[in-house]
C-alpha cells in the first residue's frame, strides 16, 4: 500500500471523521474525558499513517480508528486509575451505534449496500426506544406499545437508507432483517400487521442465513400465521437447537406457545426456567406476569 495513498485518506479521515469520533468517546466517557478523547482520536490517526502502508487499509476504516481510539482511552484510564463513565443504557448504545454506522455510510469507501442496510434497521429499531419500557420501567411488548409515540422522524429516514441500499446486486442479512423492521414500524396496529410477508422473510432469512436466533423468531411469525401447534413445531425442528437450551428467550416463547395450546403446567414449567435464565428485573417481573396470567399491558 502506498503511504501517499494512506496519506490522502487519512487526512479525509481527519476533516470528515475526527470531530464525530470525539463525540461520542466524550459521550461514553464523559464530558470530563473531552480532552483524552481528542488526544487518543490524534493518536488513531498517527497509528493509522504507521500500520496501514503495511498491513493495508482496513475494510471499514472510520470502524477502525474509532475502536483504536476507543481502547487507548481505555488503556489511559486504566493506568491513571481515573473514574470512568461508560454508557450501559440500552438506548446510549443504539445511539453511539448509530453514530458509527452513520460515519460509515458518510464515507467513500464504505457507501455500500450493506451499510446502508444496517443504517435502516437501526433507525426502524430505535424508532421505538421510547415506547419499549413504561415509566414503572416494565418491559412493554410490541402488541401493547402506544405506536403514536413512536419515532416517524427514524421510520422516514429508516425508509431512505434502504432505497439507498437497494443498489447493489446481492442481499445481505441486514437487508432481510430490515425488511422486516420495516414491516413492524409500518404496520398501523398490531392486529393487521403484514405476518404472512413477515413469515416469508423469515424463510429467505433463514435459508440464506441460517441461525437458531432467527429460526426462533420465524416461529413466532409461525405462529401469528398458523397457530401454535405448527409455532411448535417449528421450534422443534430448529437445527442446532441445543444451543438455544441456555437463552431465556427461547423457554419464553415455548411457555408462550403452551399458553396458547392450553397446556398450563407445562407453560408455567418453561416461563420458570425462564426467569432463571435472566438477570434482568423487567424480564423477571414480565415472565412473573405470564405465570400469574397478568402480563404488563401499560403503555
Amino acid at each position: 500500500m502506498k503511504a501517499d495513498n494512506v496519506g490522502k485518506l487519512v487526512d479525509h479521515l481527519f476533516r470528515h471523521e475526527a470531530g464525530k469520533m470525539v463525540s461520542v468517546l466524550a459521550r461514553t466517557f464523559g464530558t470530563e474525558n473531552l480532552e483524552l478523547a481528542e488526544d487518543v482520536v490524534q493518536d488513531a490517526l498517527l497509528q493509522a499513517t504507521q500500520v496501514w502502508p503495511i498491513r493495508g487499509i482496513p475494510d471499514n476504516p472510520s470502524a477502525w480508528l474509532y475502536r483504536a481510539a476507543k481502547n487507548k482511552a481505555i488503556d489511559v484510564l486504566r493506568r491513571d486509575s481515573r473514574s470512568v463513565r461508560i454508557s450501559t443504557d440500552g438506548e446510549d448504545l443504539m445511539e453511539e451505534a448509530m453514530l458509527l454506522c452513520r460515519m460509515l455510510s458518510e464515507n467513500p469507501l464504505t457507501q455500500i449496500p450493506d451499510t446502508f442496510a444496517l443504517m435502516a434497521l437501526m433507525c426502524f429499531h430505535a424508532s421505538r426506544n421510547t415506547t419499549r419500557v413504561s415509566p414503572a420501567g416494565d418491559i412493554v411488548l410490541l402488541q401493547y406499545q402506544d405506536r403514536s409515540k413512536w419515532n416517524f422522524h427514524l421510520i422516514s429516514l429508516g425508509n431512505e437508507y434502504m432505497a439507498k441500499s437497494a443498489s447493489g446486486d446481492s442481499v445481505s442479512r441486514y437487508h432481510i432483517e430490515a425488511a422486516i423492521a420495516f414491516e413492524h414500524c409500518t404496520a398501523k396496529t398490531y392486529e393487521t400487521t403484514n405476518w404472512k410477508r413477515i413469515l416469508e422473510l423469515y424463510k429467505w432469512l433463514c435459508r440464506d442465513f441460517p441461525s437458531p436466533v432467527s429460526a426462533l423468531n420465524r416461529a413466532v411469525a409461525v405462529m401469528r400465521v398458523h397457530g401454535p401447534a405448527e409455532a411448535l413445531s417449528a421450534i422443534d425442528t430448529i437445527p442446532d437447537k441445543k444451543r438455544l437450551k441456555g437463552y431465556y428467550l427461547y423457554h419464553s416463547l415455548r411457555g408462550e406457545i403452551y399458553s396458547r395450546l392450553g397446556m398450563t403446567d407445562e407453560a408455567d414449567a418453561e416461563f420458570e426456567t425462564a426467569l432463571r435464565l435472566t438477570n434482568s428485573d423487567s424480564e423477571k417481573r414480565l415472565l412473573r406476569g405470564k405465570i400469574t396470567g397478568k402480563e404488563h399491558h401499560s403503555r
